[in-house]
């Protein structure tokens, strides 16, 4: 009976101590997404006010093309279902905004190519930062729309729902949550051109 009862007193430990673990990953979780909600807030609010220097949004440009980059190298493909890339290319829409209409010539653009080639060394070789920032103009003429708000729902939900102990998990709704992105068209055209641009990187 003793053995039973130490037994279960064991089983009891383990059980409280592996529910203790699983809430602590949760509450890292929940630290993540709100770290990266507030990280795309912040940057949504500089840009729009026009807080950010071009130099700084080009050093962005750059940070974030090295983080899709290697989940492309991984994936073979820019991947909609994986809330990184949403959340990675909402910022790079976010930080190539201001390019639109900006001439090769104008001090935006210069000042943006050089924040560029600060943060993409062994990325992109000198000599195609030029081209690199071009096509970088180009997505200030895509709409981000619907990945930025499948990404801000998707890390809501998570949020949300990390605690419940009804319905679908939190990571289950935020994949819910921009699940239909891989259909959409708006979409999968913001994801055609920086694939395109990804490819020119240097490997």
């Amino acid at each position: 009976m003793q053995a039973i009862i130490s037994k279960n007193a064991i089983f009891a430990g383990d059980k409280q101590l592996t529910f203790k673990i699983m809430k602590l990953k949760k509450l890292l979780a929940v630290a993540v997404l709100m770290l990266m909600t507030a990280s795309i807030s912040i940057l949504r609010a500089e840009i729009y006010e026009n807080t950010y220097s071009a130099k700084t949004n080009g050093q962005a440009a750059g940070a974030l093309l090295k983080r899709i980059s290697k989940q492309y190298k991984a994936d073979g493909k820019i991947d909609l279902t994986n809330l990184d890339n949403v959340i990675n290319l909402t910022a790079l829409g976010n930080v190539t905004m201001n390019l639109k209409g900006q001439d090769d010539n104008s001090e935006y653009f210069k000042d943006f190519t050089t924040g560029l080639a600060l943060n993409s060394k062994r990325l992109i070789s000198p000599n195609n930062v030029p081209n690199i920032a071009k096509l970088l103009r180009s997505l200030a003429d895509l709409d981000f729309s619907t990945i930025a708000e499948a990404g801000q729902n998707a890390i809501n939900n998570a949020v949300t729902e990390m605690y419940s102990s009804t319905g679908p998990k939190g990571e289950d709704k935020a994949a819910k949550a921009i699940s239909s992105l891989p259909s959409d068209s708006k979409a999968l055209a913001v994801v055609s051109a920086v694939s395109s641009i990804l490819d020119l990187l240097d490997k």
